[in-house]
């Protein structure tokens, strides 16, 4: 069992009963065979996305991830050497280009890397807010989308991945959607039974655990994360299961943070995230003494290095972000892909 599943995370309510699953394919594969290439990828997409928000701006709306097309990116290098390792994005979508980006980096030129961004995931916070109006032991119509678009992500890999006797890595670039992978793992399997046996899913919540666990800092872990990931004690209870204290965002900052997320990182809009980070930082050095920060969201390294970088920002804010340890759940799962014996 794991560390999720022990800490009451990561177990359906209800299970979803539907039909079969078809795969979601991508509408568009990018292959690149050389690093230099692989990054012009995802500065032509990085591009694209932020044409995409600008437009979206100009009409006086925020992009949504779920407006975006499902495509991928896949570095194929000549001589691969261990397991592909898939990022699964599009949850949102910038967040993915800076996942794909790391992996290049620390996995080096010899990994076969894939980024799937499955922009058809509905939001997983708004799918939580819809099960707690439903009534005890029941999951929403909402909830039953997300698994359903996770399942049919997980049986589309098969068109862009090779499955060559060895698990592939698996690596879902969203903490919150942890809770809703063990469903759609279950759903996807009605329809392609071999499939588990062949994914190797490296959870981001186990990897913050032990990235706490045996990371610089200490002191109280300062938890970043989205309002679902709070309401659901996605990263509270496994961390305070783990005997660390946790020092979790109050209602006003929780609402400080969610706008950077959604009106700064996720459509990089950098004012934003310096209104919205900014006044969320110098909150927490008024009411919390914090010893790490847990970056529990995939957008939060992108706002705190767009904080890092801005010398706006008051000088109490900017000794706070030099300060602390920042454990970062996606770069300790790729860094423990790298090492693994099984890599």
């Amino acid at each position: 069992m794991s560390r999720l599943e022990e800490a009451g995370l990561g177990a359906p309510m209800t299970a979803v009963s539907s039909p079969a699953v078809a795969p979601t394919r991508p509408s568009r594969v990018v292959t690149t065979s050389t690093v230099a290439d692989a990054r012009t990828s995802i500065a032509e997409l990085r591009g694209r996305l932020k044409s995409f928000a600008r437009l979206a701006r100009d009409r006086g709306e925020v992009l949504r991830d779920q407006s975006l097309p499902v495509e991928a990116l896949s570095y194929v290098p000549p001589r691969s050497v261990g397991p592909s390792v898939v990022l699964i994005g599009g949850m949102g979508a910038m967040a993915g280009l800076d996942a794909y980006r790391r992996a290049l980096d620390v996995l080096g030129p010899e990994r076969r890397v894939s980024l799937f961004q499955l922009c058809t995931i509905p939001d997983r916070t708004t799918a939580i807010d819809a099960d707690r109006r439903e009534p005890t032991g029941r999951v929403s119509r909402l909830h039953q989308e997300v698994v359903r678009a996770l399942a049919g992500g997980l049986l589309g890999l098969r068109a862009f991945v090779p499955f060559e006797g060895r698990p592939v890595w698996i690596v879902f670039v969203c903490a919150t959607v942890h809770l809703f992978v063990e469903e759609a793992m279950r759903l996807a399997e009605a329809t392609d039974p071999s499939l588990r046996s062949q994914l190797r899913v490296a959870s981001l919540v186990e990897c913050a655990v032990r990235g706490l666990s045996s990371g610089p800092g200490d002191g109280p872990v300062l938890l970043l994360t989205s309002a679902g990931s709070r309401t659901q004690g996605v990263y509270a209870c496994p961390v305070r299961a783990a005997g660390m204290p946790v020092v979790e965002l109050d209602e006003t900052g929780q609402a400080l943070l969610t706008e950077a997320i959604y009106e700064g990182a996720k459509v990089s809009d950098d004012a934003a995230i310096r209104r919205a980070g900014g006044a969320l930082l110098a909150r927490v050095i008024r009411t919390a003494r914090v010893g790490r920060v847990l970056a529990g969201c995939t957008e939060i390294p992108m706002i705190l290095a767009s904080l890092r970088d801005d010398p706006r920002l008051a000088t109490e804010v900017q000794e706070l972000l030099v300060r602390v340890s920042v454990i970062d759940p996606l770069e300790v799962a790729l860094d423990e892909i790298r090492s693994s014996a099984c890599a």
